[in-house]
């Protein structure tokens, strides 16, 4: 009898162990899900995920109170107009160019002078025939033809100290070929009643200057340059630009080669083809 009690208690210990055992097997389990890659999900963590979506979902579906005020409808007449708007960080604005110049050419005809040059009052005339292939490159072929005058200072050089001042350089014209970059793009108010675009470019290049007063009436000319395009509609353009073309020649007064730059000053304007609609 005391053997069968044995038994009967160790059976007892047993099923109550393996009981203990499979409810915390069954504990893991469920404290340890598997998500769809295999992974282990903390339940505590995918809780707080939960909550957190559902706020978000609550708030995109939330419709807006009474309370609240309606935005005040603004109607826009006129640029002045832009200033009683509120400002707003998160709104980019883009907008086609007004004048594009990808495959156009550019036909400009300007007026200005020589600024630099201390012994002559020098005007002249320019020619310029541009075809781009973006809006940022292209080519340019230049026609310059200058006229004029002397000085003051030459002037009393000739009458009191008899110095021949046709024997100082004078550049008659220049004609060459430039490559074009125009990197800038921008816009700009003018009296607050109207936007004007505008580019920023430059030129640089070589070509032939016919000159007097040298050894030689024509030298090799390296050309740099400067300025800008404000479009007046998409076909018209105001131009300016600031050039300065630099040669080296043998002067009459002496045999050692002397360094020439002329600042030119144009201001003109442009025509672009083919024609765009207005």
């Amino acid at each position: 009898m005391d053997v069968i009690k044995k038994i009967n208690q160790l059976g007892f210990k047993w099923v109550g162990g393996l009981s203990v055992l499979i409810v915390f097997v069954s504990l893991s389990l469920q404290a340890q899900e598997i998500d769809e890659n295999g992974m282990e999900i903390d339940p505590i963590e995918a809780e707080i995920q939960e909550t957190q979506i559902k706020k978000i979902e609550e708030t995109v579906q939330e419709p807006p109170s009474e309370d609240q005020e309606k935005p005040k409808k603004i109607i826009i007449k006129s640029v002045s107009d832009l200033r009683t708007l509120e400002e707003y960080f998160d709104i980019a604005v883009i907008q086609p160019r007004l004048q594009p110049k990808s495959k156009r050419f550019q036909l400009n005809a300007s007026g200005g002078a020589i600024i630099n040059n201390p012994w002559f009052n020098i005007f002249g005339v320019s020619l310029r025939g541009d075809y781009q292939f973006t809006e940022s490159l292209g080519i340019e072929l230049a026609i310059d033809q200058y006229s004029g005058s002397a000085g003051s200072s030459a002037t009393d050089l000739a009458d009191n100290l008899n110095v021949q001042i046709n024997n100082f350089v004078q550049t008659k014209s220049y004609y060459g070929l430039h490559g074009l970059w125009a990197p800038f793009y921008g816009k700009l108010t003018l009296f607050n009643n109207k936007i004007v675009p505008f580019d920023v470019f430059f030129t640089v290049g070589a070509g032939q200057s016919a000159i007097e007063g040298a050894r030689s009436s024509s030298v090799v000319t390296y050309h740099f340059g400067a300025g800008q395009l404000f479009a007046i509609d998409r076909n018209l353009a105001f131009r300016w630009d600031i050039r300065m073309n630099q040669f080296q020649t043998e002067s009459r007064l002496s045999s050692s080669s002397v360094n020439i730059q002329n600042v030119v000053m144009m201001v003109g304007v442009s025509y672009f083809l083919p024609t765009l609609k207005r």
